[in-house]
């Protein structure tokens, strides 16, 4: 059975400015792209309400960047969050992550950004980060992991792993 789960939780963590040790730590939030239409490159209409509940779930986050690879299902999992926030959907290639998290440790310190990617690259892209362990590739079927990624610079990494929008039965 599918359950809607919007974390009043992830307000909590989204909105308090404590979450942020020094001005100079980001804050990173990584998610899948939302719900694939078969195995199409485009997003199913649970997708399309996915991609509704993420940008309803960072409502309240002042996002500096928005990362995407260049798939229809990823550009539109997170194309209707850039409009509100009216910030530019910028492309990274998939292939060289770790030029992704140059950019992100070097533009972006005091900031926060999202990266929608895929089942196997937002866990490489974790692990890119300092997080340990180091986690696994997500399983196929799973749309409703959110990520949060706090890299300090005087601090360890840390991981808080959240959900959103309708529950995954995976």
């Amino acid at each position: 059975m599918r359950s809607t789960i919007i974390f009043l939780f992830c307000y909590m963590f989204f909105s308090c400015t404590t979450l942020l040790g020094q001005g100079s730590d980001v804050l990173i939030f990584l998610v899948r792209h939302a719900d694939r239409l078969g195995d199409n490159d485009a997003l199913s209409d649970d997708g399309v309400n996915r991609s509704l509940a993420l940008t309803h779930v960072l409502e309240n986050v002042e996002l500096d960047a928005i990362f995407s690879t260049d798939y229809t299902r990823t550009i539109e999992t997170v194309k209707p969050l850039a409009r509100d926030k009216q910030v530019e959907i910028e492309i990274y290639n998939p292939g060289d992550l770790n030029a992704l998290v140059e950019i992100i440790q070097d533009k972006y310190a005091g900031g926060k950004v999202l990266v929608v990617g895929h089942s196997n690259t937002i866990p490489q892209t974790i692990n890119l980060m300092g997080i340990q362990p180091a986690l696994e590739d997500l399983d196929h079927g799973a749309y409703d992991d959110l990520f949060m990624v706090i890299l300090g610079e005087d601090s360890e990494p840390r991981l808080v792993p959240l959900q959103y929008g309708v529950r995954d039965d995976h």
